[in-house]
């Protein structure tokens, strides 16, 4: 860590020597990268997906969408 332009922060980091955890559904990738992710990468998924499922959910869910959903499989049986 360096100091940097008025009370900013320079950080040097070495992504390389960084701790990574194994994502078994990536092991047949080609990129060796795609096999294994950083913690912060893992945990910026975990959080990320949790909310679009949240959301997916209850979007689907909605009253409206559950009227389309029902018009639409009657056009399209």
């Amino acid at each position: 860590m360096e100091g940097g332009r008025k009370g900013r922060i320079k950080w040097k980091l070495n992504y390389k020597a960084a701790l990574k955890v194994d994502i078994p559904w990536r092991r047949k990738q080609r990129a060796s990268r795609n096999k294994q992710w950083e913690l912060d990468r893992l945990y910026h998924a975990a959080i990320f997906y949790k909310n679009v499922i949240a959301y997916r959910n209850e979007i689907l869910n909605a009253e409206y969408i559950k009227k389309r959903k029902t018009f639409i499989f009657k056009i399209f049986p």
